[in-house]
């Protein structure tokens, strides 16, 4: 029984030494590699811009993405390259470089600005008359992070190319976005997607940009389909885009309003919305709903018909005594022609990550079909829910 012991006890010694070794060796290794990347950004620098630059603070980088499917996931792969972060003459900037031994394959993004304002300068030589409606555009690429490229003013498509795909969004106000030669604009600026969003003001533009995460949607899933331009459709006019050899495809905002509620879709298809004198009790919906969860009819009930299969209803948060915007509700009552009645609740709407607190509405998605089924209800009715909490 003693020898037995003696066994375990000497296994767990050599176990935990083990694991130590590793955990020393792995510690050493990071500081190699950090040491090697650093002195690798450095070199880059010095021989790409001529200044020396001071390092405040470095660490390995991972290429993060999200999966928007019908579950939403979260990836993080290991890279060969360290996020190394520098200042030079008060202008902080971020240099990514590999721990080899080499800096091949090192880029940087100290040019931003000056390729941002570049951009913005052939947009507007552009737009030419209308160059009063630009406001200005906003830069994202799969690689978000910079060029190895000199940017000296002239080889801007140059500098555009070193990307798989690099998005361009014009913002404006004011613009007749359906007019512009987009395929022209994408070829003088040179990257791979346009869009360009007409806002109803500039002002409206300011304000979407204090709660409307932008640089979050764009540089994840925004611009792969319509529907990411929901979020917008009470902000914008139009948005026009092209995305890489595609054809151009087009967006006109048609959301219309019923007791301050608006509806619509990102297609101009003929949609209504009007108050009705039709009553449905809360407890019709399932159990999480019910009314031991605190849920308050907030509006009257309102009859929607739609040519689209989809209709997307925004209530001003804050109205109608709304306390709590992620327990708000949309009930939805479907009658058919069979006679019978179903209900379903439409939750609370968002592209993950991407809407803030400080969006001034709740946003509901409709189906007038069920998802699934072929079956269209012969009428639509719905109301707003909310909590008293």
């Amino acid at each position: 029984m003693k020898k037995v012991f003696n066994w375990i006890l000497i296994g767990t010694l050599v176990i935990i030494l083990f694991i130590a070794a590793v955990t020393t060796y792995n510690a050493l290794t990071k500081k190699k590699e950090r040491k090697i990347a650093e002195a690798n950004a450095i070199s880059y620098i010095e021989k790409k811009y001529g200044f020396t630059p001071t390092i405040t603070d470095s660490d390995k980088y991972y290429d993060s993405s999200f999966n928007f499917d019908i579950v939403i996931s979260y990836s993080k792969k290991s890279t060969d390259y360290y996020r190394i972060n520098m200042e030079h003459d008060d202008k902080s900037f971020t240099v990514y470089s590999p721990y080899t031994d080499d800096s091949i394959g090192t880029i940087d993004n100290y040019q931003n600005d000056e390729i941002d304002t570049a951009i913005g300068n052939k947009v507007s030589e552009f737009l030419g008359k209308d160059s009063s409606c630009f406001l200005e555009t906003t830069i994202y690429a799969d690689r978000g992070l910079g060029t190895s490229t000199f940017f000296d003013g002239s080889n801007l498509k140059e500098m555009l190319s070193e990307y798989e795909y690099s998005r361009v969004m014009v913002h404006t106000a004011g613009l007749d976005a359906a007019s512009i030669d987009i395929n022209k604009l994408k070829e003088s600026i040179g990257c791979t997607q346009l869009y360009i969003l007409d806002y109803t003001s500039a002002e409206v533009y300011n304000e979407t940009k204090e709660f409307y995460l932008m640089e979050t949607a764009q540089a994840s899933t925004w611009g792969k389909d319509p529907k990411d331009c929901v979020l917008l459709l009470p902000f914008i006019d139009e948005c026009y885009y092209i995305r890489s050899a595609e054809e151009p495809s087009y967006i006109k905002s048609s959301l219309k309003s019923v007791d301050g509620i608006l509806y619509g879709t990102y297609k101009d298809l003929d949609i209504t919305a009007s108050r009705c004198d039709k009553s449905f009790p809360l407890t019709n919906w399932d159990r999480s709903n019910s009314a031991d969860n605190n849920y308050r009819q907030k509006t009257n009930f309102y009859e929607l018909n739609s040519g689209s299969n989809v209709v997307y209803i925004y209530v001003p948060y804050g109205d109608f005594g709304m306390e709590n915007r992620y327990k708000a509700g949309c009930f939805v009552a479907k009658e058919y022609k069979s006679g019978k009645t179903s209900y379903k609740r439409s939750d609370f709407y968002s592209i993950f990550g991407v809407i803030s607190k400080t969006y001034p509405y709740s946003v509901f998605k409709v189906y007038i079909k069920d998802i699934g089924s072929d079956v269209r209800p012969k009428n639509v009715y719905f109301t707003i829910t909310g909590t008293d909490q």
